[in-house]
């Protein structure tokens, strides 16, 4: 089993806890579609392998890039009730060693320009 695999599994019981009853695909499947149209537009339309599965729906995906000195995982979550402490149980769930920190205020100011001036305009978000 992938260091995502785990991951997901990890997701999948904290959302559990919450009577969100998600899954961990098993197999990719390019062809099937999401229920709602719409969704269908974006890159969570079409699970893989590993993804987590809610109602039919994707719901968390993720990817790495290892190089022999370090491991990246980025992952993301949409579409699930994130109240009831679900992103410290899937925290904790993780790791016991772990630290909250936050960025500076100079960081995310930064992440929000960056973000409004590239990420939410109309050429970036139709691109494909």
């Amino acid at each position: 089993m992938s260091l995502y695999e785990k991951i997901h599994r990890t997701l999948v019981n904290a959302l559990a806890e919450t009577a969100q009853p998600a899954v961990v695909a098993a197999i990719a499947d390019r062809g099937a579609r999401v229920s709602d149209a719409c969704y269908n537009e974006h890159c969570f339309a079409n699970p893989v392998r590993a993804d987590v599965m809610l109602n039919g729906r994707k719901v968390a995906g993720a990817a790495q890039r290892r190089t022999r000195a370090s491991l990246l995982h980025q992952g993301s979550i949409q579409n699930v009730d994130l109240a009831n402490g679900l992103a410290e149980r899937f925290a904790k769930k993780l790791s016991n060693n772990r630290e909250t920190r936050s960025l500076p205020n100079a960081v995310h100011y930064r992440a929000e320009e960056i973000a409004a001036r590239k990420y939410a305009t109309e050429d970036w978000l139709r691109k494909r």
